[in-house]
């Protein structure tokens, strides 16, 4: 059950050029921040395998997917949720990414086939107290 991701601040970067703006300190937040997702979607103990490479795989994935996830957010965040603008008949638009975030939908395809997690499922319902 691997608890310990193998993602690197350079493997979240990939060739996406956008990432590379991030200082690998923040990058390495993030991949936690990834990590932490994944265990309790219960990733690293995914369903329908025992094979520690398997599992390691898997893992490592969905972490990879969810920091881009994160970083995406991040990108579209800078310009504070704002998709479009007009000013002195000069218009821009600023395409939200978020909506059509191809690293959140393999992350969500992971999730359906090894997820074991019962909040995602939405067996259980927590209350606070």
């Amino acid at each position: 059950m691997p608890t310990v991701t193998t993602v690197t601040p350079d493997a979240v970067i990939g060739i996406k050029e956008d990432f590379r703006k991030f200082k690998d300190d923040y990058i390495n937040l993030v991949i936690k921040q990834a990590s932490a997702r994944a265990i309790g979607d219960g990733l690293n103990t995914p369903t329908g395998t025992d094979d520690a490479d398997i599992i390691q795989t898997i893992y490592d994935t969905a972490v990879l997917n969810y920091a881009r996830h994160l970083l995406m957010i991040d990108i579209f965040s800078e310009y504070n949720g704002v998709t479009s603008a007009t000013t002195m008949n000069n218009s821009q638009t600023i395409t939200d990414k978020t909506n059509s975030d191809p690293y959140i939908a393999e992350y969500n395809r992971i999730l359906n086939l090894y997820g074991s997690s019962m909040q995602e499922k939405g067996t259980v319902i927590f209350y606070d107290d």
